[in-house]
């Protein structure tokens, strides 16, 4: 890609302390790391304290960068009460300032709230960027299908948009031409080709989420099945044309030392595969063929079982994976005897590419018996356990887990198991589990989830047990950095997962390479970890 521009950040202070970019010097190291060259930013005085504050503030402390730097203004309905404040916001507009933010949950209103400031601004033809979180309870979409017909003339960018709301934004962008999304959280598997397939190219702008994500959307960009025309329309083109801001005749980024230890992630940012720079093979161990499109849109899964490992070997091969470790979704959501023994069928069609998790559904545990369970792995396929706490509703404490902890601890096997932080899997409900079972090798799913606390317990969880792993699977979610747990246990304890079929394996494999460490400290993570564990299995 030839430029990057990008959207998402905030600068400064807010209530709960510092943010990801304290200053804009802060901001553009950040950007000097990823390659990019110029930013939307909006301020966390403007969120957290008051917009009429925090906005003239960031237009002050950016005047210096304003080539790289570019405000996104808050706008809120108090903005149609405070005097002067829709002056202020028509003369940034007819200065060229023509981003505005909409920070729904944070500030606590909905889009029809803000209908009357719009409609007092409309004529000025301002982009309105709308954050969307996942469960967010101030977004309504049908407000905003309402909204945007009503004002054609007006941009709305729907904006960190992934899992299950991304349905109704696709169905929002059918209703309305003038509604785009932007691509920092879209980690959802072959999402920006199919919206280019529905919508054009012109309807994505590029994002780069919180600090934590990283180049995770560079990544996903780059090895998009896309064409080099349409991939500079979302990386820097498309953002250019809604806001009227010239393009840029050179690149302005500026390339940090850290880069000259990172070749493999320059390498794969560059839309390449890094199977010919990685020693051994590289194994993602996370995830889920079979479908479970219930609140997703991924086009793939449509097909049947057989074409969906054809579909991971495909992508395997772009992104230079070796093989994944895969758990059958259907295993997991139904009859687990039945779907495991249907993906170790399929998998044997791709001889070395796949080793299996054996999908374990605590409701049909009365099904496993250690006879079922020593067939399962006396033919070399399934390599541990996995389990799905949240999603089948019962607690890793019950008892009826009992018989998949008893087998991996007598086979020293590793159980990858999920975890979000709630009252299934939080990290905090194994201090017991691996204690009782020390030569079961547990990989904490997701690193504990989204939370940082939990990030924290699950952390505590590896530091006091040499048999728990972290495992990298949207650890993007948590604003806490990964490397920070590297760099204070080492890499021994890591694992890369992607949650591949449902996640896109470039934006989660993007998201650890990216990782501002050398690259000889992310490679162990890669493969070298689990070929260790897998060494010490008592078959």
């Amino acid at each position: 890609m030839n430029q990057l521009f990008a959207i998402n950040p905030f600068i400064g202070s807010g209530i709960t302390g510092e943010g990801d970019f304290p200053t804009p010097e802060s901001l553009l190291e950040h950007l000097d790391y990823l390659g990019i060259d110029r930013c939307l930013v909006s301020s966390l005085t403007a969120r957290d304290y008051a917009p009429a504050c925090g906005n003239r503030e960031l237009l002050e402390v950016i005047a210096p960068y304003r080539n790289r730097l570019l405000p996104c203004l808050l706008l809120t309905p108090s903005a149609c009460y405070e005097e002067g404040e829709i002056d202020f916001f028509r003369q940034q507009l007819a200065d060229g300032n023509r981003a505005l933010r909409l920070c729904l949950t944070e500030m606590e209103f909905q889009m029809r709230d803000v209908e009357r400031a719009i409609s007092l601004l409309a004529d000025l033809r301002p982009v309105l960027f709308f954050d969307c979180p996942f469960n967010s309870d101030y977004l309504n979409m049908h407000d905003v299908a309402e909204i945007a017909t009503r004002y054609p003339d007006v941009t709305f960018v729907c904006t960190q948009q992934m899992w299950g709301r991304f349905q109704t934004t696709l169905d929002l962008m059918w209703r309305c031409p003038n509604v785009l999304v932007d691509t920092s959280w879209l980690h959802m598997n072959d999402t920006i080709e199919m919206v280019i397939r529905d919508f054009g190219e012109d309807r994505l702008v590029f994002g780069i989420g919180t600090k934590s994500q990283y180049g995770a959307a560079i990544a996903a960009l780059a090895h998009a099945r896309i064409t080099d025309a349409q991939r500079e329309k979302i990386a820097h083109g498309n953002l250019e044309r809604i806001l009227g801001v010239a393009p840029l005749t050179r690149r302005l980024a500026k390339e940090p030392s850290l880069l000259e230890k990172k070749p493999v992630w320059r390498h794969f940012r560059e839309g390449k595969s890094i199977k010919e720079l990685v020693p051994g093979e590289i194994v993602d161990i996370h995830a889920h063929t079979g479908s479970f499109t219930g609140g997703w849109c991924i086009p793939n899964y449509s097909a049947t079982l057989p074409e969906q490992f054809r579909h991971f070997v495909d992508f395997m091969d772009r992104h230079g994976v070796t093989r994944i470790i895969d758990a059958n979704a259907r295993g997991l959501f139904g009859d687990s005897i039945r779907w495991n023994r249907e993906a170790e069928k399929c998998a044997a069609d791709h001889p070395g590419r796949f080793s299996g998790w054996l999908s374990f559904n605590v409701h049909y545990s009365h099904t496993f018996s250690e006879t079922i369970l020593d067939d399962f792995f006396s033919r070399g396929y399934f390599a541990g356990i996995k389990l799905l706490p949240s999603y089948q509703g019962v607690p890793v404490t019950d008892p009826r887990y009992q018989i998949a902890w008893e087998y991996a601890n007598k086979h020293r096997l590793p159980v990858l198991c999920h975890t979000w932080g709630d009252r299934y899997d939080a990290p905090r409900l194994f201090r017991d589990i691996v204690a009782k079972y020390p030569d079961m090798r547990l990989v904490i799913g997701h690193s504990g989830g989204g939370g940082v606390q939990d990030r924290l317990d699950a952390e505590d969880l590896v530091r006091q047990n040499p048999n728990v792993y972290l495992d990298s699977c949207a650890i993007f979610c948590c604003p806490r950095p990964w490397q920070e747990a590297i760099r204070q246990f080492g890499n021994t304890r890591f694992l890369f997962g992607s949650d591949a079929g449902g996640h896109n394996e470039a934006y989660e494999l993007g998201n650890v390479l990216s990782l501002p460490l050398p690259d000889e400290e992310l490679l162990p993570i890669l493969g070298e970890n689990w070929r260790r564990i897998q060494s010490q299995v008592i078959r």
